[in-house]
């Protein structure tokens, strides 16, 4: 019994002991709603569509080339909530219970491959406790997570099919697992490193009669791994070809992103594995400790590498190859080996913008670094390698106390969020079938609040305040607002002065006017936004309440601590002409119903002007589905409850479907879209099949309104969803038919 219990006790604790780590790093954020940097909580009644090219907050912007993982950052707490679990605790499992997956993950792999529990254990800590993973917390914890779980499982069937042989099973689950990189660069790098496997793996396989079967299976493993994450690669690289690189890459912020890589990026820097801008991971640590225990790592594993005579073992030759050339790509434009070739391809191809931020690269570095040092430290013949193993392990936990702080020292918080703010969504917001926008203000460059502020010194005697993006993925209607990296101020003359920041902001004479051809219909003046440029300060809001209070055109619907609402009476509606009925499908998607048109007319649609939106004109002009929720008298338009519509073939069809008013197509408002209606052109050029004619000679008219790329996201919907079937179906009926089967 006493054996039985022993052995049930080595197999538990490895699940108590990674608990229990996961918990010392996390304490101090149980309780509240942890929200990372550019990892947010993705709310699960929020108005973030996740299958949705546009987005419709800061005044509309095209998605496309940012579909990546999306699916799954809002599918996990719409997931959470259903199961009945808060939204304080959905969102510190999202973040710390991958923390917890991916120790596992690697001591138990370490430990199946190396056969060395001491060599598991720190596997098991060095995949957390490391600089990649500190900065990685401040900036995307879940994401990272994500990967380096898929990363590690990849990298052991890759070496179980040198150590056993290639077959189909194999191939399928790395096709399935590499779904889940969910950021677009971890991808690239999956690719690449499945490309230079495959290369290695058919270099030590020269027997002639394979080959075909080699090319085959990896041509298939390749195809598979790109169709498989389509539902992003799709309007991905077709915004390639008709969108700058600045504007694919984000808001003409690519310079930047790219300029502080540069700035951070050194060879001591990335051996020390910080690779993020402004190296935050040195301001946190503070001392050589962390440097010194790197260096210590490196020496030994050299010293392995040569007393192992590496050079006869080609899996061990493979992994030094690749973190060698991960390593270089970290560089990237200060790689003396190719950073000139780096800098000539960022100068001259546009799509090369992609690896702006190239020392992503680091994060296979990492993993492959761990992979190498488990082989060599396996073939050492030394009787008391494991008393180097426990001083390692020991030099890994006194480098890294920060992590058992329960909050990095104090650079992380989690948010308890102001009931106030749960209260008027629900109220105003939530079940308001009518689209409009909410304009926030004051507008500072980086969202924070009072109440997400770690009121506490950190260790490098800095206050640390989380970037939330709270209002864009809390809120149950769009918003508007300026913060760098949207940078509204940059789209027009217009909105340079509107959108000013703090103090820099005056209440123009027409704000009024202007907001109403904004789409906005409240005013959300927040009382609670401090500014992390100007030491912390509250932004002071004043002038907003006395301009909003002394102004009968606005309402005031809630006053409290937090905020003050108003209600805009005056606004426009999202689409607007005269005697139209709209219906909104989705964020890209309106029909229309236009009576009586009889001469040209103006159509206007209030959302940022961009190419893609097109119009079709449609059968049936019958407006029987428009159950009417709100006419807009002063423009006389008749907004209609919206409609949810699964995706059909009809969808699909915009691809080839033939536009109408194109050339019309133009720039109103200084921002949105504007068309010129013609029934003329109708009449000439299509069948009475596609509208009414009336007996005064006016016609009625049935438009969709729809943004063309996405469907192209449908497409790659469809080719990622046909992919995971077939793995699915193909693993499944495998193991159905062979219970004893090993898939790796």
């Amino acid at each position: 019994m006493n054996k039985k219990l022993l052995f049930k006790f080595i197999h538990v604790f490895p699940l108590l002991f990674f608990a229990l780590l996961t918990y010392l790093i996390s304490r101090k954020l149980i309780g509240g709603i942890v929200s990372t940097g550019d990892f947010p909580y993705f709310w699960p009644f929020s108005n973030v569509s996740s299958f949705s090219a546009w987005s419709t907050s800061y005044l509309g912007y095209d998605r496309a080339s940012a579909m990546s993982g999306l699916q799954i950052l809002t599918f996990i707490p719409k997931i959470f909530s259903k199961l009945g679990f808060s939204n304080e605790s959905a969102s510190y499992i999202h973040n710390y219970g991958l923390v917890y997956l991916c120790s596992l993950l690697y001591f138990f792999v370490v430990k199946k491959v190396s056969k060395n529990t001491i060599l598991a254990y720190f596997a098991g800590l060095f995949i957390i406790l490391n600089n990649f993973v500190l900065e990685h917390f401040l900036v995307w914890p879940g994401i990272i997570f994500y990967s380096l779980i898929i990363y590690g499982i990849t990298l052991s069937i890759c070496y179980d099919i040198h150590e056993k042989g290639l077959n189909l099973n194999k191939i399928t689950l790395i096709i399935f697992l590499s779904f889940f990189h969910l950021h677009p660069f971890y991808f690239i790098i999956n690719l690449l490193f499945l490309f230079v496997f495959a290369i290695y793996y058919s270099s030590i396989n020269p027997k002639s009669s394979s080959k075909k079967q080699l090319f085959a299976y990896f041509i298939t493993l390749l195809l598979g791994v790109i169709f498989i994450q389509s539902y992003w690669l799709t309007p991905f690289i077709r915004n390639i070809f008709i969108s700058s690189s600045s504007q694919v890459y984000g808001s003409g912020s690519q310079f930047g992103v790219f300029s502080g890589y540069l700035q951070s990026i050194n060879y001591v820097n990335l051996l020390n594995l910080y690779h993020y801008p402004g190296t935050v991971g040195i301001k946190m640590h503070g001392g050589l400790l962390q440097s010194f225990f790197y260096f210590y790592l490196l020496i030994l594993t050299v010293f392995l590498f040569i007393n192992n005579k590496a050079k006869n073992n080609s899996w061990i030759i493979f992994l030094f190859l690749n973190l060698l050339i991960f390593f270089n790509l970290a560089l990237g434009p200060i790689s003396k080996l190719t950073g000139g070739i780096w800098m000539y391809l960022y100068e001259k191809v546009s799509p090369f913008g992609f690896f702006r931020s190239f020392s992503r690269f680091i994060i296979l570095y990492l993993v492959i670094f761990i992979f190498l040092f488990t082989f060599l430290f396996k073939n050492w013949k030394n009787k008391y390698k494991n008393y180097f193993l426990l001083l390692t392990i020991l030099l890994l936990i006194i480098s890294n106390t920060i992590f058992f702080s329960g909050d990095l020292g104090g650079f992380i918080a989690s948010a308890k969020l102001p009931k106030e703010y749960i209260s008027v969504n629900e109220k105003y917001f939530q079940k308001d079938q009518s689209q409009y926008n909410i304009l926030t203000l004051p507008n500072i460059p980086y969202e924070s609040y009072i109440w997400f502020f770690a009121d506490k010194k950190t260790r490098s005697g800095e206050y640390i305040n989380q970037s939330t993006y709270f209002r864009e993925l809390f809120f149950s209607k769009p918003v508007v607002y300026n913060r760098y990296a949207v940078n509204l101020d940059f789209r027009n003359d217009l909105f340079k002065s509107f959108f000013k920041y703090g103090k820099e902001f005056k209440f123009p004479g027409n704000f009024s006017q202007i907001i109403d051809g904004l789409n906005v219909k409240y005013i959300l003046v927040q009382k609670d936004l401090i500014n992390v440029l100007e030491n912390n300060i509250p932004v002071p809001v004043k002038k907003y309440i006395n301009y909003f209070n002394k102004d009968s055109g606005f309402i005031l619907k809630e006053n409290n601590k937090s905020f003050a609402l108003y209600e805009n009476k005056g606004y426009l509606p999202i689409v607007l002409m005269s005697d139209m009925q709209f219906i909104k499908v989705n964020d890209t998607k309106y029909i229309l119903f236009i009576k009586n048109l009889k001469d040209k007319e103006s159509l206007s649609f209030l959302q940022g002007y961009n190419e893609q939106w097109k119009l079709y004109l449609q059968s049936n002009s019958d407006d029987k589905k428009c159950k009417s929720i709100k006419y807009y008298e002063n423009v006389q338009t008749t907004e209609c409850k919206s409609v949810e519509q699964k995706i059909d073939r009809e969808e699909l069809s915009y691809l080839y479907k033939n536009t109408i008013f194109d050339d019309t197509h133009k720039l109103v408002n200084q921002y949105a879209n504007g068309w010129t209606i013609n029934p003329d052109y109708i009449k000439q050029n299509f069948s009475k099949k596609l509208y009414k004619e009336n007996p005064d000679g006016s016609i009625d008219i049935k438009l969709t309104l729809y943004f063309q790329s996405q469907s192209y996201f449908y497409l790659g919907i469809i080719i990622t969803s046909i992919m995971i079937f077939s793995c699915f179906a193909y693993l499944g009926i495998r193991v159905v038919k062979n219970k004893n089967i090993s898939l790796i």
